[in-house]
């Protein structure tokens, strides 16, 4: 029962391949229901048999396919989802190895599926950045993971938004053949305006999934208050806050649908290690580094979307400045290498950074990405000086004497802790009057 997958279809009968993919769906073992969407209330004479597995929805008007696929999720039995166009055949035994692949996020099609026909499969799940085309004609994902499509968005760019939104990324099949004449439906004519109507939408206007990066290290009273500044943000995405802790002394507890503390049994030889591994385990393609003692606010994420959506494939986003704190009271608007800088995964992976503690922002930052965006006028960060924070950067840029510095400076922390959320100062009532009438925040 837990094995088995809802198969979702949108259909406006363009294409008779999808009589030959409803008879294999629904002798396949693995496949527990199919969802018929029927957009043009067409069924009756479309099919004179209907397979036992198929459950046609219908409709008196097009609702189109993005808003068809939210509609058959919701309809949905099984965890375990399957979304696929009607005009396309494939072989169902790759029901039987993708479920053991989808909880790691969800997983489309690599264009080589397209365009060769092995004799045998060889199927394989790779970790991408970038959207191939054809990615989304048949989508493997839990329904637990499921991000509902904006309404807005009518026909295009819905793969789009499961690729940007979907916890733990997006990835890609390939080494599975799948025959098909591509987007049979959305191509023709009558559909142009809407879907040129959707890719402008999307790229101005969507809300993309953005992790919070935050490495810590026997600091729990700052990670608390960084965690409240998460907690309180008014973006209205998806997100996630990914809490890296790497002293084997200490494990921290936080139960949160929307952050994920990994606690390790052991030390990194470095900042930059330890950072590179955090945004590894980041579900997003945008990565925000938060350090643990300092914070969000309560704007950040949502200037971050907005950044993102102004100029699409940056390395790197940026705001002009930060709210610099000392001893817990603000000073002064000032920039520095760290202005609550947003990370694009792609842009990690491919970068090999130096191995070291100290000035490894500025390697992440400014010395090695080549596409940059910073905002004008814009502060999304509160940095926080004194307090005891023992800045890195003060240490030098010897990752052995870094490392037995902070063990001498941390605080006596041991064994399981709980961690509770708040914030030990007032910090958001200091921000400039200014600031927090442009961004509606009392």
């Amino acid at each position: 029962m837990n094995d088995k997958f809802s198969v979702i279809i949108p259909t406006l009968w363009k294409s008779d391949r999808i009589y030959k993919l409803l008879s294999d769906l629904n002798t396949c073992e693995q496949v527990g229901e199919i969802i018929l969407i029927d957009n043009s209330n067409e069924y009756a004479e479309k099919i004179k048999t209907i397979p036992s597995k198929v459950k046609i929805v219908p409709r008196d008007q097009n609702m189109y396919v993005n808003p068809a696929w939210n509609l058959g999720v919701s309809l949905s039995k099984f965890n375990n989802l399957c979304i696929s166009n009607d005009d396309i055949n494939f072989d169902t035994s790759v029901f039987h190895f993708i479920k053991d692949h989808i909880d790691s996020g969800i997983v489309g099609q690599s264009t080589s599926n397209y365009r060769t026909f092995p004799s045998s499969m060889n199927f394989k799940v790779e970790k991408i950045q970038e959207r191939p085309s054809g990615w989304g004609c048949l989508l493997f994902l839990k329904k637990s993971n499921w991000v509902s499509i904006p309404e807005k968005l009518k026909i295009a760019c819905g793969d789009d938004f499961l690729m940007d939104s979907v916890y733990g990324g997006a990835w890609q099949l390939t080494g599975f053949p799948i025959e098909t004449r591509m987007s049979s439906t959305s191509l023709l004519h009558e559909f142009k305006k809407i879907q040129d109507d959707d890719i402008a939408t999307y790229s101005s206007t969507c809300s993309p999934f953005i992790s919070v990066l935050t490495i810590t290290y026997k600091r729990k009273n700052f990670l608390e208050e960084a965690i409240y500044s998460f907690l309180n943000q008014i973006y209205d995405g998806p997100m996630e806050m990914v809490i890296i802790n790497d002293c084997p002394d200490v494990q921290y507890v936080f139960d949160h649908k929307n952050i994920k503390v990994i606690n390790l049994n052991y030390r990194f030889s470095s900042i930059s290690e330890k950072l590179k591994y955090g945004f590894i385990a980041c579900g997003a393609n945008n990565i925000y580094r938060l350090d643990d003692d300092d914070l969000l606010c309560p704007w950040a994420l949502k200037c971050v979307s907005q950044q993102i959506n102004e100029k699409r494939g940056m390395e790197v986003y940026r705001s002009e400045n930060h709210y610099l704190f000392k001893n817990n009271k603000f000073s002064i608007k000032k920039s520095s290498v760290n202005n609550g800088n947003v990370y694009s995964k792609k842009y990690i992976l491919e970068t090999n950074f130096p191995n070291k503690s100290g000035n490894e922002d500025v390697d992440f930052t400014i010395t090695f990405p080549k596409k940059v965006y910073t905002k004008q006028n814009q502060s999304t960060m509160i940095y926080r000086w004194g307090m005891g924070t023992y800045h890195i950067s003060t240490m030098g840029f010897n990752n052995e004497y870094t490392l037995k510095n902070t063990d001498n400076l941390c605080a006596n922390e041991s064994g399981t802790v709980k961690l509770i959320p708040t914030f030990h100062n007032d910090y958001y009532s200091q921000i400039p009057a200014d600031d927090l009438e442009k961004y509606k925040v009392k």
